[in-house]
């Protein structure tokens, strides 16, 4: 983000918080009326509008104006369509899954492609399924695609794959990888993302994803044969007829996540202190920073460094946005 975007993201912050302390003063409790009274051109206070709209701090009545609504309410309100989406985007893969096992099991099997074109390789043993994935990646030679949804892997797992992926990525492969968002929480996995980003690895993540699979060349793929349970071994399957149906998929997970440099990667709230986490519940509830050095017994000084840190380890470029992200993320109840 450069410069002039981030001075103007921070003028339409300060512009939108202003309108919303004058609705809680004295004043009027209108936005319209609260930005009059702060002397606001209408292009302003349109502005200062849409931003509070956006962060579902004001709703608009009848007669065309608009009040506001608590920060407590908003961050419930916030949650509610994030879940909502969240469920839309379930639905949205349990129906792509639905089709896939119908084409798959239905019409595959009367296309025109040559028989014998796929091949199954069924594995329960895991040693077996290691060595499989260690001779798959080894026989690569244009692009890797892989989709982690969890749950958490070992942290040993991680480790001991560090130089298979540096290697991988040496040997100038195009490689692709989308993580959940749940799997970001805990510091030992985005330190590993990270390592894969700086080894030339492209990083998504997303909300959701249907399954756990590793991609070769669009003709190999791994999935397990549980994907409730990876200790239930994996079936590997040979054949670009089929593998260029499980790309699609992952191509649509691919169009519907994040880039690592756009998501705020939840570093694990275990990190947190007490009074952080305190600091951030009162962020959440929209207080003051010298209600809050009040209540901890601390000085307005030592209370604004610590919300400026907390921002910045959340990605956070508002109070109220800071106190969004640590409910998503778990860090406050």
């Amino acid at each position: 983000m450069t410069k002039p975007s981030r001075d103007r993201g921070r003028h339409l912050a300060e512009l939108a918080l202003a309108v919303y302390r004058q609705m809680h003063r004295e004043g009027s409790s209108t936005l319209e009326g609260a930005a009059a009274e702060l002397g606001l051109d209408p292009t302003e206070a349109a502005t200062a509008r849409q931003e509070l709209e956006r962060l579902g701090l004001v709703t608009a009545r009848e007669d065309g104006t608009h009040v506001s609504i608590s920060p407590e309410s908003a961050i419930v309100n916030v949650l509610a369509r994030g879940q909502h989406r969240l469920a839309e985007y379930r639905d949205s893969i349990l129906d792509m899954q639905e089709t896939l096992d119908r084409v798959v099991g239905e019409y595959l099997p009367l296309g025109s492609g040559p028989k014998g074109q796929l091949d199954f390789h069924v594995m329960t043993d895991l040693r077996k399924v290691a060595a499989y994935l260690d001779s798959m990646t080894s026989l690569a030679r244009e692009e890797m695609l892989s989709m982690h949804p969890g749950p958490l892997p070992a942290p040993q797992l991680m480790a001991e794959g560090r130089d298979r992926d540096r290697q991988l990525a040496e040997r100038g492969l195009k490689l692709r990888t989308i993580y959940a968002r749940s799997l970001t929480s805990a510091r030992y996995v985005t330190d590993y993302i990270n390592d894969l980003a700086a080894f030339g690895y492209q990083i998504r993540v997303a909300a959701v994803l249907p399954i756990r699979m590793l991609i070769c060349d669009r003709r190999r793929v791994v999935m397990p044969l549980d994907p409730q349970d990876g200790r239930a071994g994996a079936v590997a399957i040979d054949g670009d007829l089929f593998v260029r149906s499980l790309v699609a998929i992952f191509e649509y997970c691919w169009q519907h996540s994040s880039r690592l440099e756009d998501i705020h990667t939840g570093r694990d709230d275990q990190s947190l202190t007490e009074q952080e986490r305190m600091v951030l519940r009162m962020l959440a509830a929209g207080l003051k920073d010298e209600r809050i050095a009040r209540d901890l017994g601390v000085s307005v000084r030592t209370v604004s460094r610590m919300v400026g840190e907390l921002m910045q380890r959340l990605g956070a470029e508002s109070r109220f946005q800071a106190g969004v992200y640590a409910a998503q993320l778990g860090w406050i109840d």
